[in-house]
């Protein structure tokens, strides 16, 4: 029994009242279930692509991967040919070299020998050295007088802490933590001679070291700090200009 519109009412099942308050409810279930009803293939649909998609990308990208192997095996093979190749060329120039070198008369440089200008002597660097004066006994690849003067060969490298005077074709470790110092360039040289200066422990910044020499002319010179580089390579140009910087 319930009130409605103001009379006692006897009925059974349900409160109709309550299936006023569910319809809204039921409504929304409905359409939610004609949504998917509608919708839910074509999304099926959609999945079914995207997962095509990737497999054919997963496919391409095996495929890639594949060549890439391949290419590579390829590579390899071929480095190796060109490294014994490069060697057997190695070991002809060299074997060229000494006849070459013994046919010149230059031979190794021996401790405590004296050489006179011009003999020329091959250093345990590859380098060869010519001597520029009589009764030199130094060693090339640390003497900084200018006795010795590079032919050709790799550059020897010297490390140096101090005041120096450099030479031409001569790399050099420059080491200014214990103190600023001044390097002098040489006064003479030829067109395509190099020096080398490498900074070591970034200690330019700290000391920094003062080349002189650079250009005819050039009172001043250059001084290695923190705005250089911290490898300089220095050009000789002509006996007008005289060293520049690259």
């Amino acid at each position: 029994m319930a009130v409605i519109n103001g009379k006692m009412t006897l009925y059974s099942g349900a409160d109709p009242r309550r299936a006023m308050k569910r319809k809204p409810f039921n409504d929304a279930v409905a359409a939610s279930l004609a949504y998917q009803h509608i919708f839910a293939p074509e999304l099926n649909g959609i999945c079914v692509e995207i997962n095509e998609a990737v497999d054919a990308m997963n496919t391409t990208l095996d495929d890639t991967l594949e060549s890439i192997a391949t290419s590579k095996e390829a590579i390899d093979a071929t480095a190796l040919e060109v490294a014994a190749e490069a060697a057997h060329i190695d070991e002809r120039v060299n074997f060229f070299d000494a006849e070459i070198l013994a046919q010149l008369g230059v031979s190794a440089w021996v401790a405590g020998q004296t050489y006179d200008f011009p003999a020329v002597v091959i250093c345990s660097d590859g380098g060869l050295y010519r001597a520029m004066q009589a009764g030199v006994i130094s060693d090339p690849l640390v003497d900084c007088s200018g006795a010795w003067r590079w032919v050709s060969g790799v550059h020897p490298r010297i490390y140096c802490n101090a005041a120096t005077g450099l030479r031409a074709n001569v790399d050099y470790d420059l080491d200014s933590s214990a103190g600023s110092f001044t390097c002098a360039l040489p006064a003479q040289g030829r067109p395509g001679d190099t020096i080398g200066l490498k900074d070591i422990g970034e200690s330019w910044a700290i000391n920094p070291i003062a080349l002189t020499g650079l250009y005819r002319g050039d009172a001043e010179g250059l001084i290695l700090d923190k705005t250089m580089r911290h490898k300089i390579t220095l050009y000789f140009v002509d006996e007008t200009t005289g060293w520049r910087l690259d």
